[in-house]
């Protein structure tokens, strides 16, 4: 399951962490869209949050090269 973290000073959620339990990607072209990666407080798009181990393979890490 995804994590994100809203950056956004403003927000309620800001620097918290939220994982999300269905994540929605869709490809548009060659444009890669994460549904939730959208912050449901304020709006803008989160970050991912990492945590090094298994899902790093998935997302890239500094102990797994691309």
């Amino acid at each position: 399951m995804p994590a994100y973290i809203c950056k956004n000073k403003n927000c309620g959620s800001f620097n918290k962490v939220k994982t999300v339990v269905r994540a929605i990607i869709k490809v548009k072209g060659y444009e890669i869209i994460d549904e939730a990666a959208v912050c449901p407080e304020c709006g803008e798009v989160r970050s991912n949050h990492k945590v090094d181990g298994f899902t790093t393979q998935i997302h890239g890490g500094k102990n797994i090269p691309l």
